[in-house]
């Protein structure tokens, strides 16, 4: 994979993904990068704790860049797979529902629409396991007579690519990270083909 590509996050737009729905989220603060008040603090309580003793690799890393590897899994990774885990924690569960589920602190929020998006979820379909194009379609059903604008919004997601999401989405759950990579940008390598365009990045 070019190095350029992952390591110019500005001009390629991977950061871009996920900073403007956690910005919206409040998990980051507005103006400079950097996390808001409150997810600093659980960041801090939840996360540091368990690594222990500074991990001196992992802060050089993170301010100076580098190199790790997926395979062998690097011990900075290592580290932090067993911090994070598989299946999140009660804290966690709490702290992501009223941030990213609920959108409970989102100023463009329109009246509840992410905390109604998560109801119809949990109410049409087994979060246990993986969801799937058909629960989007009972959603977008439910949704049509509560707020069309939100069954609209819906309607993007059953477009999208559901057998690559899957296996997205497995790799991540196992652990196998080159794995996911290789699914994501094979993902974004459909997305553009129905674009008609060109995919900007590939593994080499």
């Amino acid at each position: 994979m070019a190095a350029a590509i992952l390591s110019d996050q500005k001009s390629y737009g991977f950061w871009d993904l996920f900073s403007v729905s956690a910005r919206a989220s409040k998990l980051l603060s507005d103006g400079p990068v950097g996390l808001s008040p409150e997810a600093r603090a659980f960041v801090e309580r939840q996360y540091l704790p368990p690594l222990g003793p500074a991990p001196t690799e992992l802060w050089k890393l993170i301010a100076k860049g580098g190199d790790v590897s997926l395979e062998p899994l690097d011990p900075v990774l290592e580290r932090l797979r067993g911090v994070v885990g598989v299946e999140p924690s009660p804290a966690e569960r709490e702290f992501y529902r009223s941030y990213v589920c609920d959108g409970s602190r989102c100023d463009q929020l329109p009246a509840g629409r992410q905390r109604a998006f998560r109801r119809l979820l949990q109410s049409h379909s087994a979060l246990h396991r993986n969801v799937n194009r058909d629960d989007f379609v009972s959603i977008r059903e439910a949704a049509q007579g509560q707020d069309p604008e939100l069954a609209r919004r819906i309607g993007h997601v059953i477009a999208l690519g559901w057998d690559q999401m899957a296996r997205v989405h497995e790799a991540l759950l196992t652990g196998r990270f080159r794995t996911t990579l290789e699914h994501l940008l094979e993902w974004s390598r459909l997305v553009m083909m129905r674009r008609s365009s060109s995919p900007w990045v590939r593994c080499l």
